[in-house]
């Protein structure tokens, strides 16, 4: 199989981006990326066709992944062009709402769960079959949140504590699906900056400064980090044995799909 055909959602920057280009460049694969920002999705063909002489390896739908309809034209272009789905990376999320439980707005609430975790479960029931038939692998981004509270980021890790046993229980199903949850480490992404610039008002003392002083010392992960791990996963690297898991993305395990040049952070400082 020279070309795997790979959806990635959230993909117009950050993390999800990252995956996209790690897996034409690196991996090979054909990418259905999907995100609101048709701009980014058009870039991302720009530089598979002219970076990478990767005509006919990038398709984009732009739209909200929490839409069905959005869900419905993404299998149905990555089929029509590629004839099949051979990988899911499932990146979409939200940190906000940032507040209390008392003093939630219960409609941000609401959201946050429809783009963390039910628009995964919609693109999962939209995709099973095909992934079944070709024994395919999830990828799903989930977080060190989903394992530890944090004041006031109940939706986010309420979602992602949630995206965990979603995999767990999708690994329980279908024993020909390889479905893994990665914590990605705290990463230089836009998440991080709206953490920094809004989290002060509501956040317990000692995380915001947590996330201020990472960025501050230069020690947030590049996104291609934890992002190349991602790809090679879902191309293949990511085996029986895993399928259920919850794994830090620099486990020594996924040591060989980890970048390996003077561009990686992970040389000389490991954030988990």
């Amino acid at each position: 199989m020279s070309h795997p055909a790979i959806v990635v959602t959230g993909a117009s920057r950050g993390i999800g981006r990252a995956v996209a280009e790690a897996c034409l460049k690196t991996f090979n694969a054909n990418v259905l990326a999907i995100a609101r920002t048709e701009n980014a999705l058009n870039s991302l063909k720009t530089y598979a066709e002219k970076e990478l002489n990767a005509q006919g390896r990038v398709e984009t739908v732009v739209g909200d992944v929490t839409e069905e309809r959005v869900i419905d034209e993404a299998v149905e272009k990555c089929l029509k062009h590629w004839g099949r789905i051979d990988g899911l990376v499932i990146n979409a999320g939200i940190l906000e709402p940032m507040e209390t439980l008392a003093n939630i707005d219960l409609d941000e609430w609401r959201r946050n769960i429809e783009v963390n975790l039910l628009s995964a479960v919609t693109l999962l029931k939209k995709t099973i079959p095909h992934l079944r038939s070709a024994n395919g692998r999830v990828i799903a981004i989930s977080s060190g949140a989903s394992v530890k509270a944090i004041h006031s980021w109940s939706a986010y890790c309420v979602s992602k504590s949630a995206i965990n046993m979603l995999i767990r229980c999708l690994a329980l199903e279908e024993p020909d699906i390889v479905a893994v949850a990665i914590r990605p480490g705290v990463v230089d992404t836009a998440m991080q900056t709206v953490v920094r610039t809004k989290g002060s008002n509501v956040m317990a003392e000692q995380d915001h400064s947590r996330f201020v002083g990472l960025h501050a010392s230069n020690q947030l992960l590049s996104p291609e980090d934890p992002a190349h791990v991602i790809a090679g996963l879902v191309v293949g690297g990511a085996k029986k044995e895993h399928s259920g898991g919850y794994y830090n993305w620099n486990v020594e395990e996924f040591a060989e799909l980890m970048r390996k040049n003077e561009h990686s952070r992970y040389a000389t400082r490991v954030i988990t």
